[in-house]
């Protein structure tokens, strides 16, 4: 048996009451909030400091339910989790938000209203994936990044609306081209170039960008120099190839790819492991083994290799951070239970591997574990105990517990 994680304290309660009244929302309308407020706390916080289960006095509920979790894949959690936060989702509150996000003023001067800032802080899930990252995209990365966005938004609305006429003129572009008339050509040139001004006639300036140049051989030493001098600087980042004539978003994009696919080699793996991975016997410039989710390989205390192991994983955070914020994309399978630990959450017993994957044999140690305990409080006994211990001792531990061949 498994209990849910309890209720948030009076006083927790208390004080999102007086948040929620200092945003100016009236009673009729906090009521419902806080009790979706208190079901998003029910539902999707962990179980447990420790990750497992509790029980009503604190200590850890039935060793049953610790191997019904041990059981639990790690797919099943995310999708439960899932399901979860589409349950708790508010159609209404999201499009309240897309629209406060359409005032391009209040969004770029920081004047969203008080209750957005809440809401999104202590109930996300109550508004859909699109709308965080518009909220994200909008009002947390600085008054350039805002002002980009919305100009952005604007450029998209007005393109949209010039869709039909801009499908016409690259036809009657390409006609031209097979038909080698320049006068055609050169009038349909000049009308999509008037279009273009008219799309970006309003825009106010543009995000400031630096452009680095690195080499593409032994890519991770330079990448990791160039995040380090660039993590402080608010300019969008471009990065070029020396040697090679490419430029632009694909080629930054292309760099972004290059590093994670640096990092997924055996020999970077071999030389400073980072991840819950095998090198499967493969050459230095092969890539690791994983079971598609990738998780920090566990250090033991006073490690030589935690220091640089740490620094490894700052570049990463710099790495990604930068990719965000510059709206590309580090193509590195990254474990949801991972993310769920940078998000300062905990974990519970069914983040372990699955048994014959890659850190497996901890899921079967753990249901040992449990049955053993299961054991020990069955039987009141001592006699009786020790004899269905030998019995189980007995078992083959491969082929139980580790989903190993017989």
């Amino acid at each position: 048996r498994s209990y849910a994680p309890p209720v948030p304290a009076p006083a927790e309660l208390a004080q999102m009451r007086a948040e929620l009244s200092r945003c100016g929302v009236s009673d009729n309308f906090a009521e419902p909030i806080l009790l979706l407020w208190l079901l998003s706390q029910r539902l999707l916080a962990p179980r447990g400091d420790d990750g497992a289960a509790r029980g009503d006095d604190g200590s850890a509920s039935d060793c049953e339910s610790v191997g019904n979790l041990v059981a639990g894949s790690g797919a099943c959690v995310a999708s439960r989790e899932a399901g979860l936060w589409s349950q708790l989702q508010s159609p209404r509150l999201s499009a309240k938000l897309q629209q406060q996000l359409g005032d391009t003023l209040a969004v770029t001067s920081g004047a969203l209203p008080q209750w957005t800032r809440l809401l999104m802080r202590r109930v996300p899930a109550l508004f859909s994936a699109q709308c965080r990252a518009a909220w994200l995209r909008s009002a947390s990365l600085g008054v350039s990044r805002s002002l980009n966005w919305c100009q952005e938004q604007h450029v998209s609305v007005v393109r949209a609306a010039y869709a039909e006429e801009l499908a016409a003129l690259e036809r009657a572009k390409l006609e031209a081209e097979v038909s080698a008339d320049a006068h055609a050509f050169a009038e349909v040139v000049e009308q999509l170039s008037e279009i273009e001004d008219r799309v970006g006639r309003d825009r106010l300036g543009a995000l400031k960008s630096d452009i680095a140049r690195v080499r593409r051989e032994h890519l991770l030493v330079p990448a990791e120099r160039l995040m380090a001098h660039h993590a402080a600087c608010k300019h969008s980042l471009e990065v070029q190839f020396e040697g090679e004539s490419g430029f632009g978003s694909g080629v930054t994009q292309n760099f972004y790819s290059s590093v994670a696919n640096e990092l997924l080699k055996v020999g970077v793996h071999c030389a400073m492991p980072l991840w819950l991975a095998e090198s499967g016997g493969a050459d230095a410039d092969g890539f690791i083994v994983h079971s598609g989710a990738l998780f920090p390989r566990p250090l033991p205390p006073g490690d030589e290799s935690t220091a640089a192991v740490c620094e490894r994983f700052r570049f990463l955070g710099r790495l990604m951070a930068k990719a965000c914020r510059d709206n590309f994309i580090v193509p590195l399978p990254l474990s949801l239970h991972f993310l769920h630990l940078v998000r300062g959450g905990t974990l519970s017993y069914a983040a372990f591997p699955s048994s014959g994957s890659t850190g497996g044999v901890a899921s079967a140690f753990a249901s040992a574990a449990a049955e053993l305990s299961a054991i020990a409080s069955a039987c009141a006994d001592g006699a009786e105990r020790a004899r269905r211990f030998e019995a189980y001792a007995d078992t083959e531990f491969a082929c139980r517990l580790a989903g190993m061949a017989a």
